[in-house]
């Protein structure tokens, strides 16, 4: 009994909660971890079987498969960063979390450190986007055929933008910096600087439109709240008079007396009451 509830707390424990950002930040770090890349299929089938059978709450049969609650954390790990949790199928080796770093090594050596001429700044601005469209097609939400289409018409729209967006920034930023008179060592740094810049506007490019349904979505909303706020306020406030009357025998004596100073008695006083 005692090792099923250690088993069972190191679930809890391994399932990192979502609903914090130092949260998902350890979730994301753990699938990471560049261990995973070389776990083999028939290690990550089995990881899956022991997440699925901790998901039920099977503690029994993973005591009986000598699952210790350290094994069981790793197997945990190991499934959320190899397996697709909307098709549950295997993420190619390249694409998933595991691989990020090692994968885009060679990529940013590329961009920073090759010829900054027209054909390798297409090549690598290229390279670049295709492995990023594939990496977020791998790990998206592809659960129901809609939804999966749906992706894959703003992955394709998004890449579309971001390849061209990159592509033609490169090149044309690499021209302009080959014909600017400047020393030599101020053209050095911003031709670093180009696959940066290019890079950056192709992920804003790419968010842009792949989001795009969202902010409007977003637009739309806003403008009717704003509506709202403008229509409602007046309608609201307008209930009560902001302007009041007040009989100067119901203020404070020193009022009154300041009132009759000019032996033209004021008997009311008007104030604003504010919303």
């Amino acid at each position: 009994m005692e090792t099923e509830l250690a088993l069972e707390k190191a679930l809890q424990e391994a399932a990192r909660p979502e609903n914090s950002y130092w949260g998902r930040v350890r979730s994301f770090r753990d699938c990471m971890n560049p261990r995973f890349m070389f776990a083999s299929k028939a290690e990550i089938e089995k990881a899956k079987e022991v997440k699925a059978l901790a998901d039920s709450g099977k503690w029994r049969e993973l005591l009986q498969q000598n699952i210790s609650p350290k094994e069981l954390k790793y197997q945990i790990a190991l499934t959320n960063a190899s397996v697709s949790s909307s098709t549950g199928d295997i993420i190619p080796l390249p694409l998933r979390l595991s691989a990020f770093a090692p994968v885009n090594l060679p990529i940013c050596a590329g961009l920073i450190f090759s010829a900054p001429t027209v054909g390798n700044s297409i090549l690598w601005q290229w390279v670049n986007q295709t492995y990023n469209a594939a990496f977020n097609y791998a790990n998206g939400n592809q659960s129901g055929e809609a939804n999966k289409q749906q992706q894959q018409q703003n992955l394709l729209r998004g890449y579309s933008a971001a390849a061209v967006v990159s592509v033609g920034l490169a090149v044309g930023l690499n021209s302009w910096v080959r014909r600017l008179r400047a020393p030599q060592l101020v053209q050095q740094l911003l031709q670093g600087a180009v696959p940066f810049a290019s890079v950056a506007a192709a992920n804003a490019a790419n968010l842009l439109l792949m989001r795009w349904q969202e902010c409007s979505q977003v637009s739309t909303q806003l403008s009717v709240v704003y509506g709202c706020l403008n229509l409602g306020l007046p309608l609201a406030v307008g209930i009560f008079p902001s302007s009041c009357t007040i009989s100067i025998s119901e203020l404070e004596k020193e009022i009154q007396e300041k009132a009759e100073e000019d032996g033209k008695p004021i008997l009311k006083a008007v104030f604003n009451r504010g919303v």
